[in-house]
């Protein structure tokens, strides 16, 4: 991200935080809310453009969004509107900073229900099983990992990582792993 879409998140991030850490354990609805965000501007390039057009009427792109968020938590419809409603340098970094706020919000589910050491864990397996094969998902994953990080996880915490981690994890969830993100991270919740 350049530097107007940089300040953008910086500023929406920290109106986001405080109303994630209150959710507690709803951050996961949260996220896969988010999450189902990315998959819509994802999907349409011409729906990411008027979103992120700084030329559109902010409360015009704040009823789109709404209008397209309606089922969803009123707290999630209140952050996708301040994004719509923030500047981008680039249409795309609208989708990239939802996308990082829904893993915010599913990392401090994660921490909220202790299990964020086993996040790390997972990261560290994952990005080491796709080292070799997948540079994509491997950039992915240490994006993500820079997430965890800043959640107060230790080098020492992902040193320490276990041989595998069993199951679908929150990890499997935030990477994509068959489908779309809001899919994947839909089939890790119904599995919890």
């Amino acid at each position: 991200m350049r530097g107007t879409s940089r300040a953008s998140l910086a500023a929406v991030e920290g109106r986001w935080e405080p109303v994630v850490v209150a959710a507690g354990p709803d951050a996961l609805t949260l996220a896969g809310e988010l999450f189902q965000l990315v998959d819509a501007l994802d999907a349409s390039g011409s729906l990411r453009r008027i979103l992120a057009d700084p030329s559109s009427e902010a409360d015009a792109k704040a009823a789109v969004v709404a209008r397209l968020l309606a089922r969803a938590d009123a707290r999630t419809i209140a952050v996708a509107k301040d994004l719509v409603t923030s500047r981008w340098s680039d249409d795309r970094d609208l989708a990239d900073a939802a996308q990082r706020l829904g893993v915010d919000a599913a990392l401090t589910a994660s921490e909220t229900a202790g299990q964020l050491d086993t996040v790390g864990d997972e990261l560290f397996e994952i990005t080491r099983a796709l080292a070799g094969d997948h540079p994509v998902m491997v950039t992915e994953a240490h994006q993500i990992s820079g997430y965890v990080e800043t959640a107060r996880l230790t080098d020492a915490d992902v040193a320490a990582a276990p041989g595998s981690a069993p199951g679908v994890s929150a990890v499997t969830a935030l990477l994509g792993g068959d489908g779309t993100t809001a899919a994947t991270f839909q089939y890790r919740v119904e599995r919890s």
